[in-house]
């Protein structure tokens, strides 16, 4: 190599470890610098370059959330150290793979690239690469829910970090254990690691995991109580993800800061968190916070009591969470399967000495150990396939009795607002149990001391072990039992219940059963949260469809009220009006014609005077039920005013048909009306006009038949007349 090629080959290897120092604090331009020093190696062939500047890129691009160019180029890059011999580069490599896929969520591929990298490291005595893979597997461990395993990985990471100095490697493995330390409810512990974990991070400028460390912080502040200091982490971290542009980051640091203006009584902010959550997560399509942020804007519009608006959230959460359930639940069954395998790698030297016969006898149990897999996935499916609660505990405990020894099985909900497990279903002997009610608080309950401890609990003889978890003298359910588990049913981080399986033998169960119960846990409670969630939309359903008719009786009880005379429930002026202007375009079409009556009661004020307006008001409806009662059930009477009542005739032949009409009511109104258990006589006139003889307007018909009425008023009252002939001698009865 030439001196030029050297100097060039310099160049380009200045480049990188520039670009790799500044990447956390400067991904954007770090990605630039090191697409100019792919560039350059590949115009003067220099695959060592090309390797180092592939691998910068594809950090850039994990810290810019661009992880499927961050998986692609990781890919290239990991070919070329290959190709080259570079094993520190390969195992590099294979590191940073496994960390976008466990970004992503895809367990079972991260791991074995973990695996890979912590099986060279060994092998080639590397302790950098050894701490970094046991830091991943660490980080694996805990999102799988295993923190004592998770724990037991980091401490073995910061021993091999005792040997080196590696602040950024350092500061990521405090963060885990501190946040392990959390989840567990220790916090102090939790303090004192993530404290430490910030100072190394903010030092180093690895903005992601001040961000990260910044929001476990914020948690350990409210489960401290100390909400104004949890306030100040979660804003930090805010800040610092739309600096660096952490999209991703920005999610779950908006989604707890929710959660704490909940507890601050600061409802719309709190809401304003939760949205712009939901816009984000959808944004960067990630589905888990996608369904997060919609169950706590549903849980929101709940609480402030708009259950139409709920509803409407609960029904597209419970739609989301369906659509990723099922990748969900592979991913989680697949991580059951983690700690069998690693635990396998760590024995693989051993194996290889076995005898022919162990051999087999290992191969077997692997066998046997996938064949369990392999059916635990099957009982997932039906028991996530019912939204019938009764029906999932039903399933439950037929497939756990095809599995294990069980003489007893229950199946509990926590309700932590009351701080009591509600035992739903419990077995014994076969018989079911009547459903029974514990405080979370008791001394006295596995099923209790398993929630507040969120531990499993494994028990082969009751009486030399049960004083770790209860009362050596309680009398706790299952008391025959000799042998028992009891599990945490978890949602999201979120403890929802417990299950318990029971055996009247000693020694009935062994740490495979455990681990068969908790693979099967994951599902259980998926269900049951389902379950929850289904009954949950059904009850909102209920109440929109209650609150929906009690609006319509209202509705249609203001129409009649906007329509009807409030006294003798009469149409008023204005529906009379409305049903006049469309009954006139009706005749014009049938040939028919219209008579308008204008009733007028004749001296009714001296009733009121006289007997009171009770009286009045009852001889009014009296009067105007008889007169309902003399007409056609096609006519109409409204009443317009104290004693004035219009009567609307139509599809009328001819004049002589209503005069026939005007006859009939005053030969009825001859004999007295009944009012409160007396007698009265009540006279009255009446003027009638005819369309399309008299009058061709709405209004001029009305004012017709009034005008007709008063003629009748002005000679003697107690008589009708036709507008026509209201001029003349008229037509009265005699």
């Amino acid at each position: 190599m030439n001196e030029s090629e050297t100097s060039r080959h310099a160049l380009i290897d200045a480049i990188n470890n520039s670009a790799w120092e500044s990447m956390l604090a400067e991904p954007e331009r770090a990605l630039a610098a090191s697409r100019d020093a792919l560039e350059c190696s590949r115009g003067c062939g220099y695959e060592a370059g090309r390797a180092n500047a592939l691998l910068n890129i594809g950090w850039c691009l994990f810290y810019l959330s661009r992880y499927p160019e961050a998986i692609s180029s990781y890919a290239e890059a990991l070919d070329s150290f290959r190709a080259l011999g570079f094993q520190d580069g390969v195992m590099k490599t294979l590191n940073a793979s496994g960390v976008v896929y466990y970004t992503l969520g895809r367990y079972d591929t991260a791991v074995d690239y973990y695996m890979q990298s912590l099986e060279i490291s060994r092998e080639t005595g590397n302790p950098e690469r050894e701490a970094a893979a046991l830091n991943n597997l660490g980080e694996l461990f805990r999102e799988c829910g295993n923190e004592e395993e998770a724990i037991r990985y980091l401490l073995a990471a910061m021993e091999v970090l005792s040997r080196f100095e590696d602040k950024e490697l350092s500061a990521d493995v405090y963060a885990n254990i501190g946040s392990s330390f959390m989840t567990m409810g220790n916090l102090p512990l939790a303090l004192e690691y993530l404290e430490t974990a910030l100072s190394i991070s903010s030092e180093i400028r690895n903005r992601i995991n001040e961000v990260r460390c910044l929001d476990y912080l914020g948690k350990v502040s409210v489960a401290r109580g100390n909400l104004a200091e949890a306030d100040e982490y979660y804003l930090r971290s805010i800040a610092i993800c739309e600096e660096s542009k952490n999209a991703l980051g920005r999610i779950p640091a908006l989604l707890d800061l929710g959660d704490l203006r909940i507890l601050q009584n600061r409802g719309e902010e709190a809401l304003v968190c939760y949205e712009k959550s939901l816009d984000q997560a959808r944004a960067m399509n990630a589905p888990r916070y996608v369904v997060t942020a919609l169950r706590s804007i549903a849980l929101f519009h709940e609480k402030n009591g708009d259950p139409a608006l709920a509803l409407e959230y609960f029904r597209e959460f419970y739609r989301e969470e369906r659509e990723s359930l099922n990748e969900d639940t592979k991913n989680k069954v697949r991580n059951i399967s983690i700690q069998y395998e690693i635990e396998k790698s760590q024995r693989e030297a051993e194996i290889f000495r076995l005898k022919n016969v162990e051999l087999k006898e290992k191969s077997h149990q692997l066998e046997d150990r996938n064949r369990q897999i392999l059916s635990i996935a099957r009982i997932g499916q039906r028991i996530t396939s019912s939204l019938d609660m009764s029906q999932v505990m039903e399933t439950v405990y037929e497939s756990i009795r095809e599995l294990l020894d069980v003489n007893g099985f229950g199946i509990a909900l926590y309700d932590e607002a009351a701080g009591v497990i509600n035992y739903k279903l419990f077995i014994e002997d076969g018989k079911r149990v009547e459903p029974f009610v514990y405080p979370v608080s008791s001394d006295s309950s596995y099923a209790a001391w398993c929630i507040r401890n969120g531990r499993e609990v494994l028990i082969n003889d009751k009486e030399k072990e049960k004083a770790a978890y209860v009362k050596p003298t309680s009398l706790a359910v299952g008391m025959s039992a000799q042998s028992l588990i009891y599990l945490p049913l978890m949602m999201e981080n979120r403890t929802i219940g417990v299950m318990t399986v029971q055996s009247l033998k000693k020694n009935a169960y062994g740490d495979q059963d455990l681990q068969l119960l908790k693979a099967l846990s994951i599902y259980v409670g998926i269900a049951l949260e389902n379950s929850k969630n289904h009954d949950r939309v059904n009850r909102l359903n209920e109440l929109l469809t209650a609150e929906k008719t009690k609006l319509e009786r209202a509705a249609r009880r203001i129409v009649h009220l906007a329509n009807h005379d409030n006294l003798t429930g009469l149409p008023n002026r204005r529906l009379l009006m409305d049903l006049l202007r469309a009954a006139l375009p009706q005749a014009d079409r049938m040939g028919t014609k219209v008579a308008v009556l204008f009733i007028d009661l004749d001296d009714f004020k001296p009733i009121n005077d006289r007997f009171g307006h009770n009286v009045g008001d009852a001889a009014l409806i009296a009067f105007a039920e008889r007169l309902l009662k003399l007409l056609r059930a096609s006519d109409t009477v409204a009443r317009i005013g104290g004693d004035e009542f219009i009567a609307l005739l139509p599809n009328v032949k001819q004049k002589e048909d209503v005069r026939i009409v005007l006859d009939k009511l005053y030969e009825e109104y001859q004999s007295p009306l009944e009012v409160k258990g007396s007698g009265y006589n009540l006279s009255f006139s009446i003027g009638a006009a005819m369309y399309p003889d008299d009058e061709k307007t709405v209004d001029g018909l009305i004012s017709k038949a009034d005008e007709a009425m008063y003629s009748v008023k002005r000679r003697q009252k107690h008589g009708y007349a036709f507008f026509d002939e209201a001029h003349g001698e008229g037509a009265l009865p005699e």
